[in-house]
């Protein structure tokens, strides 16, 4: 029933010299029992994204001397990870039903880490400024990748610096991985500014009602709630004829952050004040110290009496002369040989005497 098996009758006859004749038989039976010869691909190992190139199984039958058919089964299995394992089984069978089997193994490994194909570069902003969202993008050929990203923070050198680090990993389910870092510089290169900003030059009148402003106390600092603000003032009067007594003040503002930036302002504030007329000397007996403008009204006090009519002895006595307490009189300065120091002649040198000689100082002696 198959090419490879059959059954030989051979038939024998012999026949002597005397025609006699003999006759013998004998059946040979071939039967075909072995299988094909089955050449089978080597097993492979392969990295992804390697793809392995399918050769094909080869029969041959030894007994009909033909190629046969062969048939290939394919069973692929998936790892965990991602990994893939493909057996090729094949088989094949002669006429008689000879059959040969054998089946091959292919491995695809991955050992390569995902790969990065875009990253947001290092960057520097300012301390007020957000953390970028800006996130990088990855590819892997063989399965599907996980990305996680983890900040960190470290302080600067002063408020409102700080350093942030951005790390991102990427990983595959068979454990690959790769890791790349952002690093952003946060600064404070920005001053403080004034809530109000004072002017730069600012006149008021008193005849209008105005005042002379307080100074400015309230700046603004993004990165620095603690910045501090200095003011120094200074003050002059104009007291030229026709100045009107103006009172240029002026007011220096200084405005520094904790990273030593720093704004500084001048407002120049030039005062007009109310003009009262009067006596502004204040040796005269009618002066006052509310004037502010000379009216040539002082009023001098007469020789030998103050203000109020009361004598003043060392201006009442005349030259030569001093005042003598005890008597209530000018007395002439005179200087007896008993006691030549004793000037109000009581018989002892004593202070009395010394403050007639210093009222006496400078006179000449005829």
């Amino acid at each position: 029933n198959c090419s490879g098996s059959f059954v030989q009758t051979q038939t024998y006859s012999l026949t002597d010299v005397c025609g006699a004749t003999a006759n013998a038989s004998r059946v040979i039976t071939v039967e075909d029992n072995i299988p094909p010869i089955l050449e089978i691909p080597e097993d492979l190992s392969l990295s992804c994204p390697e793809v392995p190139v399918l050769e094909m199984a080869t029969a041959f039958d030894v007994c009909t001397n033909e190629n046969l058919a062969v048939e290939e089964e394919i069973d692929t299995v998936i790892s965990n990870c991602g990994l893939m394992t493909l057996v090729r089984t094949f088989s094949a069978t002669d006429a008689c039903g000879n059959t040969a089997s054998g089946f091959q193994t292919i491995s695809v490994t991955d050992t390569i880490a995902p790969v990065f194909t875009t990253f947001p570069a290092d960057t520097v902003l300012s301390c007020d400024d957000d953390i970028p969202l800006e996130l990088p993008t990855f590819n892997d050929d063989c399965s599907t990748s996980s990305i996680i990203e983890t900040v960190s923070e470290e302080l600067g050198d002063c408020p409102g610096e700080r350093n942030v680090t951005r790390t991102f990993t990427i990983s595959d389910p068979c454990g690959n991985t790769d890791t790349r870092i952002q690093s952003i510089a946060f600064t404070d290169t920005t001053p403080p500014t004034f809530a109000i900003v004072p002017p730069e030059l600012l006149e008021v009148y008193w005849l209008d009602g105005d005042t002379i402003p307080l100074p400015v106390t309230e700046i603004m600092d993004d990165c620095d709630p603690d910045a501090v603000l200095t003011m120094d003032e200074s003050s002059s009067v104009e007291e030229s004829e026709g100045a009107d007594l103006a009172q240029t003040i002026t007011r220096t503002y200084l405005a520094t952050d904790g990273c030593q930036n720093s704004t500084v302002l001048t407002s120049t504030i030039v005062y007009y004040p109310e003009i009262i007329q009067g006596c502004t000397d204040v040796t005269a007996c009618n002066y006052d110290p509310l004037a502010t403008e000379e009216d040539n009204s002082c009023i001098e006090d007469p020789v030998g009496f103050d203000c109020n009519g009361d004598l003043t002895p060392n201006e009442f006595c005349g030259t030569g002369t001093v005042w003598n307490a005890e008597s209530g009189e000018c007395q002439v300065v005179t200087f007896g040989p008993a006691c030549y120091f004793d000037t109000n002649q009581n018989g002892t040198v004593d202070s009395a005497d010394l403050l007639t000689l210093l009222a006496a100082y400078g006179l000449i002696c005829v």
